[in-house]
């Protein structure tokens, strides 16, 4: 089994491999490989099911263990998360007009809605 940071770094690269590819232009395809953009998303689709199965499969059925520095850990989870968030949101923006990719740039719109990270913030305190 794959772990999930694993299997989203995985989704993460086949998502930079898909833009990558689309953009190829050649004699035989001269708007380049767009199809291979919407490949693209149906696999990162399944892998993010595939991810919260797992999640759901370690909260439901594995043993519980206690927790030390709770507070610090969720601390430094969120402030990461909350970067990473606003990364790949620009990021996918970015690439969306770049390419005129609809997808990506709405994904990137989407994602970048501080009211969530503020909602996210209050359910912690």
């Amino acid at each position: 089994m794959v772990s999930t940071p694993y299997l989203i770094l995985l989704l993460l690269l086949g998502v930079y491999a898909g833009i990558v590819i689309s953009n190829k232009k050649s004699k035989m395809f001269p708007h380049g490989l767009y199809k291979v953009e919407n490949l693209v998303a149906l696999i990162s689709a399944f892998a993010i099911f595939f991810a919260g199965y797992e999640i759901a499969k370690d909260v439901l059925f594995e043993e519980a263990r206690p927790m030390k520095n709770l507070p610090i850990a969720v601390g430094v989870i969120w402030a990461y998360c909350f970067d990473l968030h606003i990364s790949i949101s620009q990021w996918e923006k970015k690439k969306g007009i770049e390419l005129i990719s609809p997808r990506f740039f709405w994904a990137g719109i989407g994602r970048n809605h501080i009211k969530t990270w503020i909602f996210y913030y209050r359910q912690l305190g």
